[in-house]
């Protein structure tokens, strides 16, 4: 971006952080399924995958591993492209997840999850 006195001047990148990570995994599939679809999407894996108890946001945070399963039960090889493109087109480029593992395969997002948190714990944000 050029800036007022004509240089580049990079857009700082957010935290990252699992509750930002979170937020643009959601949008961004909301924005690649559309609301509809997303939406669809989040009340099938928020009853079936859930038990109606922790809602969508939450579970990407503190329970990786049943967000991922309920995205590839639902969406099969779909859902583990869509989010390895999520993550390197949003998430690689509006946070800072530097020293990160990348998502990359199914089975990747406990990974990434884990270390963020434990790099938010540390105070690395």
């Amino acid at each position: 971006m050029v800036g007022r006195g004509g240089t580049n001047q990079k857009i700082p990148k957010l935290p990252g952080n699992p509750d930002n990570v979170a937020e643009v995994l959601l949008s961004s599939l909301e924005n690649v399924l559309g609301i509809p679809t997303f939406e669809a999407l989040a009340v099938e894996i928020h009853e079936e995958y859930l038990g109606k108890e922790i809602d969508i946001h939450a579970a990407i945070i503190y329970y990786p591993e049943l967000f991922e399963r309920a995205i590839m039960a639902i969406l099969g090889e779909a859902g583990e492209k869509m989010l390895a493109y999520i993550w390197r087109s949003k998430l690689c480029k509006l946070l800072d997840l530097s020293s990160t593992p990348s998502y990359e395969n199914a089975g990747d997002l406990v990974k990434c999850i884990a270390a963020i948190r434990a790099r938010s714990n540390s105070g690395l944000r």
